[in-house]
């Protein structure tokens, strides 16, 4: 993962959230239902490191609420890996 590309994620997120404050809350419903289409289009396979990254840094809190917090099970850690992730792939 480049710290460039990652950067370039970081800087969409933070425009989307900034034009998100200006919103009022009439259109969250609207939002899940983008989200939702979203999801059902796009695979983990589609996504980049960084997405990916960015991705889990976003939806832990929800994750955490919705299992029961920290306690629930432990917090899975993201290590940082040069080049190809060395596991195998198992498919």
């Amino acid at each position: 993962m480049h710290y460039k590309e990652l950067s370039e994620v970081a800087a969409r997120a933070k425009a989307a959230v900034d034009r998100a404050s200006t919103t009022q809350d009439r259109s969250v419903p609207h939002l899940r239902c983008e989200l939702q289409q979203v999801m059902s289009r796009v695979r983990p396979d589609d996504l980049s490191a960084a997405e990916i990254v960015a991705l889990l840094a976003i939806l832990g809190p929800a994750d955490y609420r919705v299992i029961g917090g920290p306690t629930g099970r432990p917090r899975l850690r993201i290590l940082g890996v040069r080049g190809e992730y060395p596991a195998p792939k198992l498919v």
